[in-house]
């Protein structure tokens, strides 16, 4: 008898230790995620609660809703790949494609949003200076602060915008007093694939000091979140 109370015992303990349906297969877990939220300038803006967490590709969607913590939770779901969007009036909608959610992984940290860019950019040209074999690429902003404001450029050809370029930088231009100027070598401007005597061009936009960006599944390029709505002219540029 005592050693029946044993094995009851051990089955017991084994049991509460697994999550396991009829089947013997693993059952679901809680997904959860921790979200901040900045306005254009980099301040936190607290509480950061009402940021929606979608899983974007199960039908039906599922989502929740992050606390005035930052946290937020989808209750039981199973290990697989999910496009998961965050999103918040006010603020761009960041996505994370195919996140691969697994059983012992269930935290997803350090979600941003940041509200969209105000900063405006025109006036902006290329010039070359053949004697330092650089071009400088230079604009104005609005509104014009003693305060750093941000802008993102994006090269490429006579169509580029925001999505459809060949290349931009890593982080942002940092302006201040409303005008900028950027220099960029010859060479630079030739791993941009531009052929000689061939045009380039490029635009450039506001963009939140808390910069985030993911990856599209069909470009293949980076998308920078919270630019502002519209970007400046496209200026033309030659490699000469």
């Amino acid at each position: 008898m005592k050693s029946l109370l044993c094995f009851l015992a051990v089955l017991l303990v084994y049991g509460c230790g697994k999550s396991e349906d009829s089947n013997g297969g693993v059952l679901n877990s809680n997904l959860s995620a921790s979200v901040k939220l900045f306005d254009e300038l980099g301040n936190p803006q607290t509480p950061p609660d009402g940021v929606v967490m979608t899983l974007n590709n199960v039908h039906p969607k599922r989502s929740g809703t992050s606390d005035r913590s930052g946290n937020c939770q989808i209750l039981s779901v199973s290990p697989g790949k999910y496009d998961i969007f965050f999103s918040k009036s006010g603020y761009d909608t960041f996505r994370l494609y195919q996140f691969e959610y697994k059983q012992r992984q269930n935290t997803i940290d350090d979600i941003k949003l940041s509200q969209f860019s105000t900063t405006l950019v025109s006036n902006l040209k290329v010039t070359f200076n053949s004697s330092s074999q650089k071009y400088a690429i230079e604009g104005v902003i609005a509104p014009i602060t003693a305060d750093d404001r941000w802008i993102r450029l994006f090269l490429g050809d006579n169509n580029v915008s925001s999505l459809d370029y060949t290349y931009s930088p890593s982080v942002p231009v940092i302006v201040n007093n409303g005008a900028f100027k950027i220099e960029v070598s010859k060479s630079d401007v030739l791993l941009w694939d531009v052929v000689e005597n061939g045009k380039f061009y490029v635009i450039a936009y506001g963009a939140p000091a808390v910069s985030t960006h993911f990856r599209s599944p069909s470009t293949k390029k980076e998308v920078y979140l919270a630019l502002s709505s519209t970007g400046s002219n496209i200026a033309e540029g030659i490699l000469e």
